[in-house]
């Protein structure tokens, strides 16, 4: 496949069989090429290394790190209707770069998501490039965590 494709999902339940007994991203269900999802679930976190577009798509992720795991590569990716589910373990976004040897500033629009986290955060970002967020309408973080631990909201610092 072309590094330029663009899968385009609709209508779909998205599963991964394989069992998490090894590294934490082993069940992912992993898009290299840039991906549009309409109208899907997945039962497996979903992790991002190219643009991606997310309208009306469900996970819900009871063993995993993220609901959602894109990885610091200086893509775009466009949220409209998200429903995260991580009650066991886990936060719903993550934007790192930690197998990323040239990390690079993600932008993330996120409208009308929901998050039900058991660990913290609704958008954790660890990439030592930063991220844009763009926080639109109809976000929901009611159902997250708590975190004693780090600040609830961050500045632009």
């Amino acid at each position: 496949m072309s590094d330029d494709a663009k899968w385009i999902i609709n209508d779909a339940n998205l599963t991964n069989s394989g069992a998490n007994n090894g590294p934490w991203n082993r069940h992912d269900i992993r898009f290299y090429n840039a991906v549009e999802l309409n109208n899907v679930t997945s039962d497996k976190a979903i992790a991002l290394l190219n643009d991606g577009e997310l309208n009306n798509v469900t996970i819900t992720e009871e063993t995993g790190a993220y609901g959602l795991w894109i990885t610091a590569e200086g893509q775009q990716v466009d949220i409209n209707g998200l429903n995260i589910t991580a009650t066991n373990s886990g936060r719903g976004i993550a934007i790192k770069d930690q197998y990323e040897k040239a990390p690079a500033c993600v932008t993330l629009n996120v409208e009308n998501a929901k998050f039900t986290t058991a660990e913290k955060a609704a958008i954790l970002v660890t990439s030592t490039k930063g991220a844009v967020i763009n926080w639109g309408a109809g976000n929901n973080i009611k159902g997250v965590a708590a975190d004693p631990i780090n600040a609830e909201w961050v500045d632009e610092d």
